[in-house]
């Protein structure tokens, strides 16, 4: 009996250790997948020429961003001055699903940051929009990675709706290195997200 509860404890401190399962934890809090994700860092530090992609002439390869539109799993490239369609999502906010493709990247995690201002007064119209994902794989190059879906949060749509925005990305990987990327075009309804996603 004593033996049992014991284990109990031991049980209970190690989930209040790691934290509860469940969205929105923090992998660098000290939890076991942030050991793993830092873990993984310093190999990719260790060997930071290596561990980036060799061009065939030996030479490293930069860190080079390549924006578009898209939901998870999409990547259609942006084409500037085209209309980008401000959808409703799951939970009940606008977005302009954005996605990236990163060739040159180091490590398995990218963090992302997405702002999107107005063209004609250079007014920010979207929340702050900052998150650290991991790479998925490409399917059309194994040197290439990409992170799809991105959600930055449009609270007024009437800030937005017919008129020319600015989607900005900037993406950093698990050595430092940045890059970002933008693109242009009118803002519309488009159809809701959440059914295909969701």
């Amino acid at each position: 009996m004593i033996y049992a509860a014991r284990i109990r404890a031991v049980g209970m401190g190690l989930l209040l250790a790691l934290g509860p399962p469940g969205c929105g934890g923090d992998e660098d809090a000290g939890t076991a997948a942030g050991a793993d994700a830092e873990a993984r860092a310093a190999d990719a530090r260790a060997g930071s020429t290596a561990a980036r992609q060799a061009e065939p002439d030996g030479a490293v390869a930069a860190l080079n961003v390549a924006i578009g539109t898209g939901e998870p799993g999409v990547f259609l490239p942006a084409v500037d001055g085209a209309t980008l369609d401000l959808q409703r999502g799951c939970q009940g906010s606008q977005h302009i699903f954005t996605s990236v493709r990163v060739a040159g990247a180091s490590g398995f995690y990218a963090r992302v940051s997405v702002q999107i201002v107005r063209v004609d007064d250079g007014a920010p119209v979207s929340v702050p929009f900052d998150v650290r994902l991991p790479f998925e794989v490409d399917p059309l190059s194994d040197r290439v990675r990409r992170v799809t879906g991105l959600t930055p949060v449009i609270e007024v749509p009437s800030d937005v709706l017919e008129r020319a925005v600015e989607v900005r990305v900037i993406v950093s990987d698990e050595l430092g290195e940045s890059a970002h990327a933008t693109m242009r075009g009118m803002v519309r309804w488009g159809a809701d997200s959440c059914g295909a996603h969701g």
